[in-house]
């Protein structure tokens, strides 16, 4: 019966932790990569965002600007430094107009030398664009719209610098939350390669322990309903496998000492027949002799069946001795040695002890001198040299060679090659180096043979000085060419084999810890050593390289995320604005002459009202005033409401005509509006859009930033865009939700060619 070994699991063994590792590493670059793609993602969609937001919003600063300079241009002979100064610009922004080919700015740090060279021609010739460029290191959004009509072009610059303060901080906290992310990732790999990989660690320790041999290796169930019935079934089959193989083992070995009799009966006979034999005739004879011989073989064969019969049952544990290395090769040279063979024994081994089982060297020794002398064409020289922790045996004879593809393949049982036939006249039990190998196996030592420049063979057996504590009788050692490592793709004919096949192999290099149909309950050796640590250096060097791909990848994406998104990124070359996003009006190539009705003729000037779009908004639109009472004439045009075609487009005024009519004066750069107390009946919103539509109106006037409202001769609060009461005096800042916008589409389908053409004139307010 096997003992049932239970197998320890130690969440701290090199394979364990290795897996660990790799699991963790794969979380981590995995979550890494990951969350700078999110952030990245996240990062370039809300800079496009932001900046989209803020360039549109500049530029409908710039047209609400651009027909405030164009209607100053229209209205008075003012200078052009002038009427820029009065424009109201938002922090940070700076204008430059040019009339004539000359220019002027509001700012010495930004003139006509800051414009791009592109940018400035396209404005110039009469194209609207805008471009982000840079000047003096600070990003900037351009604006310019052509006013052909005055023969000038107007630009707005917009300082983009507060826009980098943001990025810098939203690409600090991406970055941070990707590593977290990252570190989180690899927690987690940690912790799922603890608890998922713990079993299956435990299952491939299992697993290689019974492809090593150690067949009373069992898993414990864990209560884990998903992996218990993988143990037990994993259990089940070591069970299964560990009785075949006892029962074929002890078949093995019951068949050796059952042919033990009948062989001793066969010799006894044959010995007794053999004193007789001058009695018999020469056919007779010859058939004695080689009966004789058969049956020495057999004797042979089945001891040395049994040898490894125990070997391969795990009875054969060897008797580690203490012994002088060159005492014991002087012996084993007197003994097996023919006189006149070379025997060098190194000096360095006269006062080395070694730990060794004398018999088991012994049998390594006497098996190699009988195979030089059985299989070649006798024993040549013999050597004993240390090399470093191992002591070195080489056992030389004269050959013929063995080839290179058999060096491996002569170390299996019962092996049968080429050459074998061919180099002796007898052709022995065939287990003579398969017993070298489970000797030296034992020893934790390796075996190998190497051609010599003569054309003979070494066959070189080397052992530790002093075995390992922990001795394994499965433990195989690495070799060049060495059967102790392990068989390289042999299999063997193991035990019982040959025809009968019984017992597959022990010393071959198959992978299968079960044998085939006829060769069932084998157990497999490593296989080669070289081989396999070849692959498996070049699979480690592959993985390496993905490793160091993958970290390249993540590398090169964060500092992307870092080092190239900091700042607003320019523009090489500008971008034209759709037509139809320019306020109708203020492209118009038509000079300032308009019809003029002419009763007010003399008197009247262009100038700018704000009515109120479908969406809320306002808009600029164009009415003649009467002049020097223009104060009051922009509030009547306000009251008054829409021409036709502007009602097409949606525009209408929120002030309604039984609101009375409005009057004002101009104190200072303060406009004070009086309001008729029926203003005061108007809803919330309504009130709102009129109260802007005052402010933005009065303030196109040159000088005028504010507006105080007063009834009833007191002053009053007014609500600004979000309905908050505001005592005074206010102004178009209150008020920058309803700020203009693009034209409304018009609201009928077919508009009339007369109203199309008004659109895009300048009437006047009895045009209504």
């Amino acid at each position: 019966m096997i003992r049932r070994q239970r197998l320890q699991r130690n969440n701290h063994t090199p394979k364990r932790m290795k897996l660990r590792t790799r699991l963790t590493v794969i979380f981590g670059l995995g979550a890494l990569l990951l969350s700078i793609f999110l952030a990245s993602m996240t990062y370039f969609t809300a800079r496009h965002y932001i900046i989209s937001q803020r360039a549109t919003s500049d530029i409908h600063q710039t047209f609400a600007n651009a027909s405030l300079v164009l209607t100053s241009l229209r209205s008075s002979d003012a200078k052009a430094s002038a009427i820029i100064d009065t424009i109201g610009t938002a922090p940070g922004a700076r204008s430059i107009l040019t009339i004539h080919h000359h220019w002027y700015a509001t700012s010495i740090s930004v003139g006509e030398d800051s414009l791009p060279q592109d940018f400035k021609h396209m404005v110039v010739t009469g194209k609207p664009a805008d471009q982000i460029f840079m000047v003096s290191g600070t990003p900037e959004f351009g604006v310019g719209i052509p006013l052909p009509s005055v023969k000038a072009s107007y630009f707005e610059i917009f300082s983009l610098s507060d826009l980098n303060s943001v990025f810098k901080v939203l690409l600090l906290v991406l970055a941070v939350t990707t590593l977290l992310t990252a570190l989180a990732g690899a927690a987690t790999g940690r912790w799922v390669a603890s608890r998922v990989l713990r079993s299956l660690v435990t299952t491939s320790e299992a697993a290689v322990g019974i492809a090593g041999g150690n067949l009373d290796t069992r898993l414990e169930t864990t209560g884990d309903s998903d992996l218990d019935p993988l143990f037990e079934s994993f259990n089940q089959m070591a069970d299964s496998l560990s009785r075949r193989i006892e029962r074929e083992a002890r078949f093995t070995s019951d068949v050796s000492h059952e042919l033990r009799s009948p062989l001793t009966t066969l010799a006894t006979t044959a010995e007794i027949l053999k004193n007789h034999a001058d009695n018999m005739p020469e056919r007779s004879r010859q058939a004695l002799d080689m009966l004789i011989a058969e049956v020495d073989r057999f004797q042979q064969m089945v001891k040395e069946l049994l040898e490894i019969s125990a070997m391969d049952a795990g009875a054969a544990v060897p008797n580690i001795e203490s012994t002088n290395a060159a005492t014991l090769m002087r012996h084993l040279s007197n003994t097996f040695v023919p006189p006149g063979i070379a025997v060098n024994i190194a000096p360095e081994l006269e006062n080395l002890e070694i730990f060794v089982d004398r018999h088991r060297i012994e049998r390594v020794f006497a098996n190699l001198v009988d195979n030089a002398n059985q299989h070649s064409d006798g024993l040549y020289k013999i050597s004993a040299t240390r090399n470093g922790d191992y002591i070195r045996i080489s056992v030389t004879d004269k050959g013929p060679s063995i080839p290179a593809d058999q060096h491996q393949a002569i170390f299996e049982r019962f092996y049968r090659g080429k050459a074998a036939g061919r180099r002796g006249k007898s052709t022995g039990t065939g287990l003579g180096l398969a017993l070298v190998l489970e000797h030296v196996k034992l020893h934790q030592g390796t075996v190998s043979v190497e051609a010599t420049d003569n054309g003979g063979n070494t066959f070189i057996v080397e052992i530790p000085v002093r075995p390992s504590s922990a001795y394994d009788e499965n433990n195989y050692f690495d070799g060049s060419s060495s059967v102790g490592g392990g068989l390289a793709g042999t299999s063997g004919s193991g035990v019982g084999g040959g025809a009968d096949g019984i017992g597959d192999s022990v010393g071959g290099g198959s992978d299968s810890a079960v044998g085939g149909v006829n060769g069932s309950g084998s157990r497999a050796t490593s296989g080669s050593r070289a081989t396999s640590k070849t692959k498996k250096n070049t699979a480690g060097s592959k993985k390496m390289g993905n490793k160091r791909t993958v970290l390249k990848i993540a590398a090169i994406g964060l500092s992307a995320l870092l080092l190239g998104s900091c700042a607003v990124i320019t523009q090489n070359k500008p971008t034209a604005l759709s037509r139809r996003s320019i306020p109708f009006g203020l492209m118009d190539k038509t000079p300032n002459s308009f019809p003029i009705p002419q009763k007010r003729a003399p008197v009247e000037v262009p100038a700018t009202i704000f009515l109120v779009a479908p969406d809320g908004r306002l808009w600029p639109a164009s009415r003649d005033i009467a002049f020097p009472s223009s104060i009051d004439s922009l509030l009547t045009a306000l009251v008054d409401g829409p021409t036709k075609p502007e009602a097409l487009y949606g525009l209408s005024t929120a002030i309604p005509a039984q609101a009375g009519s409005l009057s004002a004066k101009i104190t200072g750069s303060t406009a004070v509006v009086n309001l008729a107390p029926t203003f005061g009946t108007l809803s919330g919103p309504a009130q709102i859009e009129a109260t802007a539509q005052i402010v933005f109106t009065v303030t196109t006037l040159p000088g005028v930033t504010d507006v105080t409202f007063r009834m009833n001769g007191a002053v009053i609060d007014v609500p600004n865009a979000l309905g908050a009461l505001l005592p005074g005096p206010v102004n178009r800042s209150d008020y920058t939700p309803l700020a203009p916008l693009p034209p409304p589409a018009p609201t009928t389908a077919h508009t009339p060619v007369a109203a199309r053409s008004s659109a895009t004139t300048h009437s006047t307010s009895s045009s209504k």
